[in-house]
């Protein structure tokens, strides 16, 4: 079958390859820290008399060389993937805060009605509070760089250890979870945007997809791998699976009139590429045409989802949905430009602190402690506990920063999700002096926890793929949300996954010892 004759397109991997060399050609010399640097002065003066906004275009630069650095920090490592942990989250961030702001400032003053016309206004001062937290991440990784040097010096040996069998299994298993998934919230009606019913179940604790929702990162994790897993299987039936559930996934998805759950898993799709001994040329053609189809899909899905039609049709009637998503599509280049330049922006910058900078949230005092005191209530499942005070209250910031009272922000039900970034919400507390005491805090905290990923990152089995894909989820679930969401994710949803690979890797030693003892009594 010629699908499945793929291997032509990957070249055998070196002991003496550099990926970062190989996939960015020439390029490779802007990652020495002066060279990046002159590089993105450089930028800042050519798109200045484009976007005569010094400041908010000055942080857009910014947030490229951090980027950069990130990269060179931990180069060695992208011979063993495309998202170690401090790359992913420098990088997750300035997507926000980078190119997010920058189609904000391409797309120019919003219109008065819309809700990021305050972005616009006070974009470079919500700026500042990711550059503060992304550039306290790099120099404190930068400060540690040495000690993770010597971790990295054995890749290929790793590589070359790496159990394919179990990378494609695990592919097929979290690809069947992420099927089922998808199409339980198809025909339950938990992911789809129509309306009605969508709002019916975020009102809901007890949920139709509720079990997958508690393990939601293993969806995240299909994707990411499943290059890899297709590439190296040498079990057609295997690798006929992982493509066959790949493929209905995605489709499934576009009947949902989300974004994220389209765009997400082709965006994970692509950095697993990097797992795979793909071309480099080639893995740039993919990377430029994921950017083509997101500029496109980002504005189309809107239009698709906003529709009169799309509020009409029923979930169960798939070719009224596959109709109107063509219309969308075909919709969409009649669009003005400027318009969907601003959607795209809003979309990728997403969190609302910029009304931390205007009024209400302006004028009102510090919010100091206010949830903090909840914290033991981290490890109480909302299921079992349905009534407890959510840690995850980023929404809840967003809303009263934008004009809820705060009784009613947290008691209210919500049907879409604003939200605010971990310094954003740092700022509404304590100001400046929180924001800059808290990135340091956080930056040690998190160079502490990937210590030991680059010592787990050489280990075999479970517990190596398990550290080669965990911090690849911080790409969309970011390791730093609100106060309360950080440490609702590293007291709860880390240890959850941690329990989970022990749990299969006893379940396994237990079955094996099983087995040879059965064998051996006959």
């Amino acid at each position: 079958m010629p699908l499945l004759k793929i291997k032509s397109i990957f070249c055998k991997p070196t002991a003496d390859t550099d990926r970062v060399a190989g996939f960015l050609g020439p390029f490779a010399e802007l990652l020495d820290p002066l060279k990046g640097f002159l590089f993105c002065v450089g930028l800042f003066l050519i798109a200045l008399p484009l976007l005569p906004k010094p400041l908010e275009l000055a942080f857009c630069c910014w947030s490229i060389y951090l980027v950069m650095m990130a990269a060179t920090i931990e180069r060695k490592w992208f011979s063993l993937t495309s998202l170690p942990p401090l790359f992913v989250v420098v990088l997750a961030g300035s997507v926000r805060w980078g190119f997010g702001g920058a189609m904000i400032l391409v797309g120019g003053e919003y219109p008065a009605a819309s809700f990021y016309k305050v972005f616009s206004e006070h974009l470079y001062q919500a700026q500042l509070l990711w550059a503060i937290f992304s550039t306290a991440l790099v120099f404190v990784f930068a400060l540690a760089h040495k000690s993770q040097i010597k971790y990295a010096n054995n890749i290929f040996k790793r590589l070359s250890n790496t159990n394919y069998q179990l990378v494609s299994k695990v592919a097929l298993v979290a690809g069947v979870f992420t099927l089922l998934y998808v199409l339980t919230g198809v025909f339950s009606g938990t992911l789809d945007r129509s309306g009605v019913i969508y709002s019916y179940w975020v009102a809901k604790v007890w949920r139709a997809d509720s079990l997958f929702v508690m393990f939601l990162r293993l969806k995240d994790v299909f994707f990411f791998i499943a290059p890899l897993a297709i590439s190296s299987t040498n079990n057609t039936r295997l690798r006929v699976g992982i493509i066959v559930v790949l493929i209905a996934s995605i489709g499934a998805a576009f009947l949902t009139g989300g974004r994220g759950i389209i765009l997400y898993p082709l965006l994970y799709f692509i950095f697993g590429l990097w797992l795979t001994p793909l071309k480099p040329h080639l893995m740039r053609i993919f990377i430029l045409i994921f950017l083509f189809v997101s500029l496109i899909l980002v504005p189309a899905i809107s239009l698709y989802r906003s529709s009169a039609g799309f509020a009409k049709s029923s979930r169960f009637d798939i070719p009224q949905r596959v109709q109107l998503i063509s219309e969308s599509i075909v919709n969409y280049g009649s669009a003005d430009l400027k318009s969907r330049i601003q959607d795209t922006g809003g979309a990728l910058y997403a969190c609302s602190d910029p009304y931390l900078f205007v009024d209400p949230a302006l004028s009102a005092p510090r919010a100091g402690f206010v949830r903090i005191n909840r914290l033991w209530q981290t490890w109480l499942p909302t299921m079992v506990a349905p009534n407890k005070a959510s840690l995850r209250d980023a929404h809840m910031i967003a809303a009263e920063i934008t004009g809820t009272p705060r009784i009613q922000s947290e008691n209210q039900k919500y049907t879409s999700f604003m939200c605010v970034s971990y310094v954003g919400d740092l700022y509404w507390r304590g100001g400046w002096l929180w924001v800059v005491s808290g990135s340091l805090i956080f930056s040690l905290f998190y160079r502490f926890i990937s210590q030991f990923w680059y010592k787990l990152a050489g280990m075999s089995g479970l517990w190596n793929l398990f550290a080669l894909v965990f911090p690849a989820t911080f790409l969309i679930v970011y390791p730093a949300g609100s106060l309360g969401e950080t440490f609702w994710l590293w007291l709860w949803d880390f240890p959850k996954y941690v329990m989970l690979i022990a749990l299969i890797g006893f379940t396994g030693l237990g079955w094996n010892y099983f087995r040879n003892s059965t064998n051996h009594s006959a």
